[in-house]
């Protein structure tokens, strides 16, 4: 069962490249071609409009990327979490060869992603001084105002549309998005995507290998496998906290890793 798995593995990991590859001169075209104009834009605009752009190129961290997203204002936080997508795939190959467990990288590249998105779209605020969770209460406020900026009720349909999608692919899957407070929910989800995103994660796979059952799953062993996917998948692993000192306090490495999945990702 893992063999076939490691074949599946690489046949998605070969596709994934193929797609992420041939859009990278696109968008940095793009976004150095509209510069001038995105620079106009005020900071909240500017976060919506180049959004997609800066999410994609997230995945390459050489200096052509680095230098089109500082020049349009993202220059202390964003860039610092930017990462080679090729590492990540090197590494998730290292992974499933030691471990005992089955990780399915369609899975873990679809909730990382999404994780990703999350975290760029927090670091780009902290870039141009926005603090979206006042931005989300004004807007939850106006949202029913006719004065209500058309390209913001676009971002909340979009949203809502790719929620919906997810809860009927993914029944169990746990967003929580307010009706009443759409904008709230989402800067809340943006803050804690581990918590959401990883969470997730987490739960299919649970799901996936006791279903499967290639080996008898006991979750302890588990959440040692998953921790060191959290080294591979986190975007700002400095949450981790991972010190001798920690390592300490918590007797053994095995049982410091299980209490970081559970404070991290289950909590």
């Amino acid at each position: 069962m893992k063999d076939k798995l490691k074949i599946l593995n690489e046949e998605f990991k070969e596709k994934t490249f193929d797609l992420l590859q041939p859009n990278k001169s696109q968008f940095i075209n793009h976004l150095k071609n509209h510069k001038e104009e995105y620079l106009k834009l005020n900071e909240l605009q500017r976060f919506v409009a180049i959004g997609k752009y800066v999410d994609y190129l997230s995945f390459y961290k050489d200096d052509e990327v680095i230098s089109v997203i500082k020049n349009l204002g993202l220059v202390k936080y964003t860039p610092k979490i930017f990462v080679c997508y090729l590492d990540i795939f090197n590494s998730l190959d290292k992974y499933q060869e030691e471990t005992k467990y089955l990780y399915p990288y369609e899975t873990i590249w679809g909730f990382y992603t999404l994780h990703s998105s999350s975290v760029i779209k927090e670091k780009m605020a902290l870039d141009f001084n926005m603090d979206l969770a006042a931005i989300a209460g004004r807007v939850n406020r106006q949202i029913n105002n006719l004065n209500f900026p058309p390209f913001l009720k676009e971002v909340i349909e979009e949203n809502q549309n790719l929620f919906e999608l997810i809860k009927k692919e993914i029944p169990n899957y746990k967003i929580n998005i307010s009706e009443k407070n759409p904008f709230t929910s989402i800067a809340h989800t943006i803050k804690y995507s581990h918590k959401n995103e990883l969470y997730n994660l987490y739960m299919f796979l649970v799901d996936f290998n006791k279903k499967v059952g290639f080996i008898k799953f006991y979750e302890p062993d588990f959440k040692v496998e998953f921790y060191d996917l959290l080294e591979i998948v986190l975007r700002e692993k400095s949450i981790i906290d991972y010190t001798d000192e920690r390592i300490k306090e918590y007797k053994t490495l095995r049982r410091f890793k299980i209490k970081q999945v559970e404070r991290l990702i289950l909590s």
